[in-house]
């Protein structure tokens, strides 16, 4: 896969990194000395060598204490430093009109952390499925909202009313997510508003 790997001193201070190419990787110019080995992606959950996961998914997490150091020394090729990193995981589902129970495209979903605050953001498709990716494990709150000019009321799941998609979206149904998982099944279905303007650009 492409990922990042970094490389850091045992006191924790970036020293070099390398993108893979078809999953490889070097790292090259290191000074004699042991160090960490981190390896990250966008898609993939950070890892710590030996493979030790890195909290929240990023290297930054990591406590390096908890890895395996890796020697190196001048004129030598440390090898077999690998990695398997866990894709992150997926939220998946539908939003549908309440009454119809017709698909509802272009609806706007966003999914917060615990503590309220927005973490990913995704529109359905012409179906009414959405996806929302690269996701690190834990648990996350979901709101929906239709289209701006299809005029809908926002709901929080699972069912609960969010007006203008700027409700305190952790009153919902937390929604629990696993690396390397898709959970599916996070619907909504969405009633009419009886105003006349309703949405926003964002939450």
């Amino acid at each position: 896969i492409s990922a990042i790997v970094q490389v850091w001193t045992p006191s924790g201070q970036f020293v070099r990194y390398a993108a893979t190419s078809n999953g490889a990787y070097e790292v090259w110019g290191l000074p004699d000395g042991n160090y960490f080995v981190t390896a990250t992606d966008t898609q993939y959950a950070g890892e710590l060598y030996d493979d030790v996961p890195c909290p929240g998914g990023s290297p930054a997490g990591c406590n390096l204490a908890n890895g395996t150091s890796v020697p190196a020394t001048l004129g030598n090729t440390t090898s077999g430093i690998d990695f398997a990193l866990l894709r992150k995981g997926q939220i998946r589902g539908t939003v549908r009109d309440a009454s119809s129970m017709q698909p509802l495209s272009w609806a706007r979903v966003w999914v917060y952390n615990g503590t309220g605050s927005i973490v990913a953001s995704t529109s359905t498709d012409y179906d009414g499925s959405y996806e929302a990716s690269a996701l690190v494990a834990r648990n996350y709150f979901v709101v929906a909202d239709g289209d701006y000019y299809q005029n809908y009321d926002a709901e929080v799941f699972d069912d609960l009313p969010c007006p203008s998609a700027a409700c305190d979206p952790t009153i919902g149904t937390p929604v629990a997510v696993a690396l390397d998982t898709v959970t599916n099944g996070i619907d909504f279905a969405l009633s009419r508003s009886n105003n006349l303007v309703h949405g926003s650009d964002g939450p």
